[in-house]
């Protein structure tokens, strides 16, 4: 497409239905949070290697992360319940947060 910004407009003209242009939305929202949320996980694993945390505790965070955030997109996508919101939510914290409790107990074994 020449102006991708405009696909939800030409979509809707040529007859798309809203329930699809409705997930095109969540997914657009779900890949502009990830870019949003990059740099969290980027400062989270720099501050690790600053405060010298094993490899291993540092792959754990990165493996949970993408996990989570394979979760959150789907949840995402599917999103039309409370339920299902619910879990985006949960996905999204724990996926956020996770490197605090990673790295204090790394932190507090030495």
């Amino acid at each position: 497409s020449l102006k991708p910004r405009e696909m939800e407009s030409a979509a809707r003209s040529a007859g798309v239905s809203e329930p699809i242009l409705a997930k095109y939305r969540r997914l657009s929202a779900s890949h502009t949070n990830a870019l949003e949320s990059f740099p969290i996980l980027v400062a989270a694993l720099v501050c690790g290697n600053f405060a010298g945390l094993r490899g291993r505790v540092m792959n754990t965070y990165a493996l949970g992360y993408a996990v989570l955030r394979i979760g959150y997109n789907y949840a995402y996508a599917r999103q039309e319940t409370r339920v299902v919101a619910g879990m985006r939510t949960v996905c999204f914290w724990v996926g956020t947060c996770e490197p605090v409790p990673l790295g204090i107990s790394e932190l507090c074994a030495d």
